[in-house]
């Protein structure tokens, strides 16, 4: 709670509402401030970002959060002025402190600051601060030399190429009397002795630091040379004060020394907050996270949105069906003059309620930038924990996308990205055995493409074993053994997105259950549209999926099959044929078309939607090829009607789940249409060939 202050109604809506934006800014912020190190202006906006929390906090007496922003103030203000550098630790601690302001937030919507415990967060954060006092009365102290190769240009490079050229590479140590007056200029004597019998890639302290006499008592340098030790360690040990040098092979790594503080202690008190937090804290995180997105996307209630866009979809049925009577009416009593005004009425009215559908598509639509920019922290922490380098890259932001899609397809990204960092991406050492740079690069972008979103996740990993996704899928039951030796690669690739199949080798927190990847799958076809998958062993995997813009409504294909007509989403039509008799045929009890060399499985609209017996040879005279994958399919129906706009409507739950049927519309003249799930038609009609071409084969 406040602090005694009578906060109103009025003033906690415009605090919550500043407060979820700079939240939302902190987190896009801080993550892009662990790659721009050096962009001044992004640490200013950080900055601000959280003085501007700390501020209007304080006016209404929310003293934790309050504390907390000060806290991440003090560690922004030393990093504007230098005395700290950008490193994982300091990100982390930012990003501890930010989930923190998270829940406290949700508290603050349910009057009050919540029971959150910001001690951990503040102790990370002034850990940072004292970490980076101690290094700056001992120049260097808490770096390793791994370290200073790592923040020195062409140091690796060197040290790489030292190999080839047969140089030896030494680890140098130096101590000197603590007493002297004379640290720095006896650390200049050893530097420039060893600059006259190789190179020294790199100090702790550095030459500069020496010169600047920012030096403690011991210098550790990893040293260059075609000299063996016994020939350069006596001019070292001849500088005067020198009381001990260490010179032994460089390893690429050295153990902690006294003087520096350990890492690992740094690390356990970075990861102080996060053990203290527990579940329950976790899940306020997760519910403030999901509030602070909804207050970000849009600035009225979703319902009422939904409520207008579900009237304009009325207006639209009643336009088509307005329009269809005046074209009847037409027909029926030629140039009539009323019969004309009427047309003229209905033209505009149609035009009026397109520009009005078209606007309150505009409503609905949100950049993409708003789901993509969840991702980075979720990455940037997945690879952290499993100790993997990724540079991750966002593409389209800007594009545009209908908010109810976003909703549906945030869970299959998350689970694309997860699945490519745990199991696409590579461990630095395994990438650099294998020739690859050991930051691996994440890809995801999205685009337009002729009325769709067409999204991509790729990877440069290790790549998907067709043959371990094959051996599992038998295993398990999925297909037999035949089948798999008839697949081709697309399509055992597919193999992944059915229920239970995991190549994982070993279970972890984020995969390896064999959950997942078939949900995936389920959640971008219930939104009529497409993923594909594509990998190349060990170059990497992409996900591609192909989406609508908009779920309210989509261009469909009417067709007939036994009296009852159905909308085919155009997403999925690849063309319509009239078949000559002589293309169709029979292949192990099953009918099949041969469309220009291609054999197509032939699927019987009505009878795959339950709504007619099997063996009217009256019907199936147009063939309508959809494709929802790789393998097209042939879908005989009676008649090709016409494309038109579909506004889509729920059959409610007392219909139950029908066979092959998504939802419904309505159209001009009154008439229901019902929608086709063909994603799920395809799958059945798969299954029926696959049965019935074993049923073939055991009979033969």
């Amino acid at each position: 709670m406040s602090d005694g202050t009578e906060v109103s109604a009025e003033d906690l809506k415009a605090f919550l509402q500043e407060a979820n934006e700079q939240i939302q800014l902190l987190d896009e912020d801080i993550i892009r401030l662990e790659r721009e190190t050096d962009n001044v202006d992004l640490l200013q906006e950080i900055f601000r970002a959280a003085h501007t929390l700390k501020g209007s906090s304080g006016m209404l007496g929310f003293q934790q959060m309050t504390n907390l922003t000060h806290a991440m103030e003090d560690v922004l203000d030393k990093l504007r002025k230098g005395g700290l550098s950008v490193d994982g630790d300091l990100v982390d601690a930012l990003l501890q402190a930010l989930d923190g302001l998270k829940v406290l937030t949700e508290g603050v919507d349910q009057e009050g600051e919540g029971n959150f415990d910001i001690a951990p967060s503040v102790v990370a954060l002034r850990f940072i601060l004292e970490r980076a006092d101690s290094r700056s009365q001992v120049a260097g102290a808490g770096l390793s030399l791994q370290e200073a190769i790592a923040a020195t240009k062409g140091a690796a490079a060197k040290l790489t190429e030292s190999g080839e050229s047969g140089l030896a590479v030494f680890r140098v140590v130096v101590t000197i009397d603590k007493g002297t007056d004379w640290g720095a200029v006896r650390f200049f004597q050893v530097l420039n002795d060893l600059s006259t019998k190789g190179e020294v890639v790199v100090s702790v302290p550095s030459q500069e630091e020496i010169e600047a006499e920012k030096a403690g008592s011991e210098l550790r340098a990893v040293f260059l040379t075609s000299q063996a030790a016994d020939e350069f360690r006596p001019g070292i040990e001849a500088v005067e004060d020198v009381q001990s040098v260490t010179v032994e092979p460089w390893e690429g790594s050295e153990p902690v020394s006294e003087d520096r503080p350990d890492r690992g202690e740094d690390r356990r008190v970075i990861n102080l907050g996060r053990e203290a937090r527990g579940k329950g804290v976790g899940d306020q995180l997760e519910m403030a996270a999901t509030k602070i997105e909804t207050l970000q996307t849009i600035r009225i209630d979703v319902d009422r949105v939904d409520e207008l866009m579900n009237m304009v979809g009325e207006l639209v049925i009643d336009r088509t069906r307005l329009d269809q009577l005046s074209r009847d009416l037409q027909k029926l009593h030629g140039e009539d003059g009323l019969i004309g005004e009427l047309a003229a009425t209905s033209r505009h009215i149609v035009k009026v309620v397109d520009e009005l559908n078209e606007s309150m598509m505009q409503v609905r639509m949100l950049p993409v930038g708003t789901l993509f920019n969840k991702f980075p922290r979720l990455v940037r922490d997945l690879a952290r924990g499993m100790g993997k380098s990724v540079d991750f890259v966002m593409e389209g932001q800007d594009t545009e996308i209908d908010r109810s899609v976003i909703e549906k397809i945030k869970d299959p990204l998350v689970h694309l990205l997860r699945n490519a960092i745990d199991h696409g991406v590579e461990i630095p050492e395994k990438r650099r055995a294998a020739g690859k740079p050991e930051t691996a690069r994440v890809l995801l972008s999205a685009r337009h493409d002729q009325g769709y979103i067409v999204m991509t996740i790729q990877d440069d990993g290790n790549g998907i074993d067709v043959e371990a996704i094959k051996e599992t899928a038998v295993k398990r039951g999925i297909i037999s053994a035949k089948a798999a030796e008839r697949m081709t690669e697309a399509e055992a690739l597919d193999l992944i997105f059915e229920s239970g199949l995991s190549t994982a080798k070993e279970t972890t927190e984020v995969s390896g259950r064999g959950v997942g990847m078939d949900v995936v799958s389920r959640d971008i076809q219930s939104v009529n549209g497409m993923v594909k998958v594509e990998s190349q062993p060990g170059e990497g995997t992409t996900f591609t999926l192909r989406l609508p813009l908009t779920l309210a409504s989509f261009q469909g294909l009417l067709v007939e099959s036994a009296n009852n007509t159905y909308a085919i989403p155009l997403s999925y039509v690849k063309e319509t044929v009239v078949p000559e008799p002589k293309a169709m045929s029979t292949v192990m009890g099953k009918r099949v078309l041969n469309l220009r060399g291609a054999v197509l499985p032939v699927m019987d609209l009505a009878e795959a939607c339950g709504m007619a017996a099997n063996g009217d040879s009256e019907r199936g005279k147009f063939i309508v090829v959809v494709q929802a994958g790789d393998s097209p399919v042939a879908v005989a129906v009676d008649a090709l009607v016409e494309q038109q706009e579909i506004v889509v409507k729920s059959l409610g739950e007392r219909t139950g789940q029908s066979k092959g049927i998504a939802g419904a519309s309505i159209m001009g003249d009154g008439k229901v249409v019902l929608i086709l799930d063909v994603a799920a038609l395809m799958k059945s009609a798969s299954q029926a060939n696959s049965n019935g071409a074993q049923a073939g084969r055991r009979a033969l």
